[in-house]
């Protein structure tokens, strides 16, 4: 069986097929991996994005009533 380090390196290659237990192995690693590496919430991240994002506004629409006539 090979070492996780071995299994990142060989997934590096594209010309390498990993057993059915190698790839069980090297997937399990990365998501424990993966759920560790993101302490930081997602709400967060997106905020500090919106804030740098350009947006370009191209067709404004007015605003119209939608609503039925009121009754007296």
């Amino acid at each position: 069986m090979k070492t996780i380090e071995q299994l990142l390196k060989l997934s590096q290659n594209p010309f390498y097929k990993f057993t059915q237990t190698e790839q069980e192995v090297l997937d399990d690693f990365l998501s424990k991996n993966q759920d560790s590496d993101s302490p930081k919430s997602q709400k967060d991240s997106s905020t500090e994005s919106s804030l740098k994002t350009r947006a370009i506004v191209r067709n404004v629409v007015k605003k119209t009533d939608t609503y039925p006539p009121e009754e007296s």
